[in-house]
Order: C-alpha cells, then sequence, then structure tokens
C-alpha cells in the first residue's frame, strides 16, 4: 500500500501546537517552511550557511514576524532552553555526518524540556530518487541521517512518533524537472549533459500521468522527537 500523501506543515501541526510556538527551521533553504510555519501562528526563524539562499528568503514578501539569520546545525545562534520547536526538513543529510551528534546536542541545548524536535527526510528510495541517481546519487547521506535519527534517544530525545509519507513531485515537462534539477545545485550541469538523453527517456518511463502532469513520487519519513 503507499504512503499517504501528507503535508509536512499538517504533520507538524498533528503533534505540535504551532500558535505562539517559537520555531527554528534548520537549513531553511528559500524559507517555503518558514513562512508556512508562520502562517499558522509560529515565531519563526529560518538559518541558514548560503548566503544566496538567505538573500532570496530575505528578499519575499513576510507573512507574519518571520526573520533569517546566519547559523549552522551545530553551533545553532539561540540561546539555552528558548525554543519549542526546531525543524530539520530536507536539510540534515546535508550536514556532514562528522557533526551530527554536535547538531542535535545543539537543538536539545536551545529546546525548552518538553520542546519538540522534527526531522524530516527523503528516503533513498521511490521514483523521484532513482531517476536522479546518475545525477546526485544521496544514498549514502540519506542513510547518514537515518542513523542520526536512531541515535535520537540517547542524545537526550524521547520518542514521539515516525511517519512515512509520500512527496509527489509534479513537472509540465522534462524541461521543467532539468531546470529544478539544476536550479537547486548548478553543479549538477555536467552530470545531468552527460545523461541528458537517458534522463529523458526515463522520466518519460517513470513519471505518472496525472491531470497533465508528470508526477513522480518520493517516499519521506518524519520523526518526532521530544526533548527531555
Amino acid at each position: 500500500m503507499p504512503n499517504p500523501v501528507i503535508d509536512h506543515v499538517d504533520l507538524i501541526a498533528e503533534y505540535v501546537p504551532l500558535v505562539g510556538c517559537r520555531a527554528v527551521d534548520v537549513g531553511c533553504g528559500k524559507g517555503v517552511l518558514v513562512r508556512q510555519l508562520a502562517a499558522r501562528g509560529a515565531m519563526m526563524t529560518g538559518i541558514e550557511i548560503t548566503a544566496e539562499k538567505l538573500a532570496a528568503a530575505r528578499d519575499l514578501p513576510v507573512v507574519a514576524d518571520e526573520i533569517y539569520c546566519d547559523g549552522r546545525a551545530e553551533a545553532l545562534p539561540f540561546p539555552d532552553a528558548s525554543l519549542d520547536l526546531a525543524v530539520f526538513l530536507f536539510s540534515l543529510h546535508h550536514v556532514p555526518e562528522a557533526v551530527h551528534r554536535d547538531a542535535l546536542a545543539e537543538v536539545h541545548r536551545v529546546l525548552v524540556p518538553g520542546g519538540h524536535l522534527c526531522i524530516g527526510e527523503p528516503l533513498a528510495e521511490g521514483p523521484f530518487f532513482e531517476l536522479l541517481l546518475p545525477v546526485h546519487d544521496e544514498t549514502a547521506v540519506r542513510a547518514a541521517a537515518q542513523r542520526t535519527v536512531a541515535l535520537a534517544p540517547s542524545l537526550g530525545f524521547a520518542a514521539v512518533a515516525t511517519r512515512l509519507y509520500s512527496r509527489p513531485r509534479a513537472f509540465r515537462d522534462f524541461a521543467e524537472l532539468k531546470a529544478h534539477v539544476l536550479g537547486v545545485d548548478p553543479a549538477r550541469t555536467p552530470a545531468f549533459a552527460a545523461h541528458e538523453a537517458a534522463l529523458e527517456d526515463a522520466f518519460h518511463h517513470m513519471a505518472e500521468r496525472v491531470d497533465g502532469r508528470f508526477v513522480l513520487d518520493q517516499p519521506c519519513r518524519m520523526d518526532v522527537l521530544r526533548r527531555v
């Protein structure tokens, strides 16, 4: 049976009261999740190490009082016990595994007792992942993220819930997929060019047609943890 399609924010909101929640999105990118959570009433900060993404996030209209700042997972710019929620959404696997323990220790430091940590990660499976293997193979880093989640109970966190869900990716055509993949990381351009013909063929074979768009499923997992 396929995993249900669940919105990230809806899933977090099942476990964390968002109104008035002091929260950080670690590795916020262009601030999509920051704005979504702020719209639900959370007091949001997004942190990023990439100046370009921070600039893009700051250039977009605010929905509440959300802010963005420089920061790293292993050195969060917050006082002790000052936050109610920390979120890693598709970002933990981008943090070097060598500092994963430090990152969780930092989250433990900045959360109030009883505060929540939500770690959402794409799994190393599914059509979207498999299609892009020749361009960007994240098998190892995604496995590392799951190993770290498994360590969380030994690092001061209690497991609240684990949810498997789907995040379908829809594209008008192959050109839109290409623009998305290279927009995320232009360094992928040579690998994409080397495999482009095979990628386009696989795209048309693997994608499901839904309402005139090409849809590729990406299985995901979210772990909800509580700071003890």
